[in-house]
């Protein structure tokens, strides 16, 4: 159990910084001055923005919800394809 000692060290060393870095994160979030007065500008976007993302929602549900893959296969061979 000795030979562990270092990994335990290492371990909560970088729990450390994780917790370092996630907490600058909410620092951030509710340390910033108040945006809510400024106006916001969205770009304009044309049809083929709202067309682009029309087709990959599409395919997005399609494939999640009409995938013929099962736990125990891998999704290329649910597909057809061979080897």
């Amino acid at each position: 159990m000795a030979g562990y000692a270092g990994l335990a060290v290492f371990g909560v060393l970088m729990a450390a910084i994780g917790l370092y870095y996630s907490l600058r994160v909410v620092a951030v979030l509710f340390m910033r001055p108040d945006i809510a007065a400024q106006p916001v500008t969205v770009p304009a976007t044309g049809p083929a923005a709202g067309l682009t993302l029309a087709v990959l929602t599409g395919l997005l549900l399609g494939l999640g919800l009409f995938s013929r893959a099962a736990p125990d296969r891998p999704l290329a061979d649910s597909l057809g394809a061979t080897s």
